[in-house]
């Protein structure tokens, strides 16, 4: 998978890497430009615009993503591997942005594994379910759920959903992709 994801980084591909500008960003998840000097995990880098908005916004920025082209598009340093997320929080702010619908369950459970968040910390998510298809999914290496399913992961791994945005319908090919943003929160300091 992280070499279908060089190639896309290397071709700077539009189809492929969100160009969804960072104040949308914020505007699609509900939340509040942060206060300066907040810690930050983006995970997804996209096409890196989010990491310099921040980073020029004066915040604590880390990105993380599977694809070693992509951590270079952020300041050295700062681009992180999953595994390296717990090294680096907790977290005041998490942002996943158009990245789960390329995972499966349990790589969104090793994902939200490698998470802390502070006291006050949260982490927004975006998923995408697929409604009123003929087939299980019409596009490859692409995963589909719905609230009910994206819930239980997020119980599985210590969080509980805080907030859940009235999704947005999107026709794409025929087909009606539903697009979920939920806030979660830690059940306990620690449990992870």
């Amino acid at each position: 998978m992280s070499e279908f994801w060089d190639q896309k980084h290397k071709a700077n591909s539009k189809l492929w890497l969100t160009c969804t500008k960072p104040e949308e960003v914020f505007q699609i998840h509900g939340i509040q430009l942060p206060a300066p000097d907040t810690r930050i995990l983006d995970i997804g880098i996209g096409n890196g615009d989010m990491h310099r908005y921040l980073v020029a916004l004066g915040h604590n920025v880390w990105s993380e993503d599977i694809s070693l082209v992509a951590l270079k598009k952020v300041r050295p340093g700062r681009g992180i591997r999953e595994s390296e997320i717990h090294l680096h929080g907790p977290w005041d702010l998490v942002l996943c942005h158009l990245v789960l619908q390329h995972m499966n369950d349990k790589q969104i459970k090793r994902l939200l594994s490698q998470i802390y968040l502070t006291k006050t910390g949260i982490m927004s998510l975006q998923f995408a379910e697929l409604l009123d298809s003929r087939i299980e999914s019409p596009w490859p290496n692409h995963f589909f759920r719905d609230l009910e399913t994206m819930e239980r992961i997020v119980l599985d791994t210590g969080f509980r959903i805080q907030w859940i945005r009235n999704p947005t319908d999107w026709l794409w090919n025929g087909e009606t992709i539903r697009w979920w943003v939920t806030r979660i929160k830690q059940l306990a300091e620690g449990v992870q």
